[in-house]
């Protein structure tokens, strides 16, 4: 089975976005950029990530199936031909 993806950017944006929530009045981020556009980033990305973890983990169990069967084809395969 494979790791997890455990991104160090989100861990990093999620304890940035911690820290600017608690600043008030909420800090001017500059033109066109603001903390809720940064918390939908943020946000999105932990989401992205959580369904590649369960994607990951779905294909693990497909993969551990699949060699599953091989060895049973295998085994009627040879059984055929003996």
């Amino acid at each position: 089975m494979r790791p997890n993806k455990t991104s160090s950017v989100l861990k990093d944006a999620k304890r940035r976005l911690e820290r600017l929530k608690a600043i008030q009045p909420v800090p001017n981020l500059g033109e066109g950029f603001n903390l809720q556009i940064y918390e939908t980033a943020v946000n999105g990305l932990e989401s992205l990530e959580a369904t590649y973890n369960t994607k990951i983990s779905e294909l693990d169990g497909m993969s551990a199936s699949l060699k599953d069967t091989e060895r049973m084809v295998r085994d009627y395969r040879a059984r055929i031909l003996a």
